[in-house]
């Protein structure tokens, strides 16, 4: 599936685990849109069995204090909308300055066909604003962007779609 679809189609995305767990657990405002886009279908994230991984493990830390209804709950609120990715272990990737968990998401992306890399994470933003140095062929397929300005990059009806 290509990643320029249609306007009704939901864009293909990877959402920072980070981000995931956020939007399963608070209530803030980019919480709750990032949680709404995904349920009403305006993007569609990707998940790898790595990424999976990490979001079961993140739910059972102890201090979270989730019973285990109450993770598999949670885990019924997003596993339903994603699609599901086989990571090719073949062409990983490992740039310069990022951790292995940051090239993840950007292997996700690339393999994927993901219109956004979604994310909190700092130094993955500054690598990504480093790349756009770098010439257009050699630069990662997808647009990285901050979890707190995602939303702007979303078309006028994605936006309504969200907001009703």
């Amino acid at each position: 599936m290509s990643r320029r679809t249609g306007s009704g189609a939901p864009a293909r995305v990877v959402l920072d685990p980070a981000l995931v767990l956020r939007a399963l657990l608070c209530s803030d405002e980019p919480a709750r849109l990032l949680r709404r886009a995904w349920q009403q279908g305006v993007i569609r994230p990707l998940l790898s069995a790595e990424s999976a991984a990490q979001l079961v493990r993140a739910l059972a830390y102890p201090s979270l204090k989730l019973t285990v209804s109450e993770r598999e709950e949670l885990l019924a609120d997003y596993l339903p909308y994603v699609d599901a990715l086989k990571l090719d272990i073949s062409t990983r990737v490992s740039p310069a300055g990022l951790s292995p968990l940051q090239a993840q998401l950007l292997q996700m992306g690339r393999q994927g066909d993901a219109r956004w890399i979604i994310t909190g994470c700092q130094a993955l933003l500054a690598w990504s604003v480093r790349g756009r140095r770098v010439p257009r062929g050699v630069r990662e397929p997808c647009t990285i962007v901050d979890v707190t300005s995602w939303y702007r990059v979303l078309t006028p009806s994605q936006k309504t779609q969200l907001l009703c």
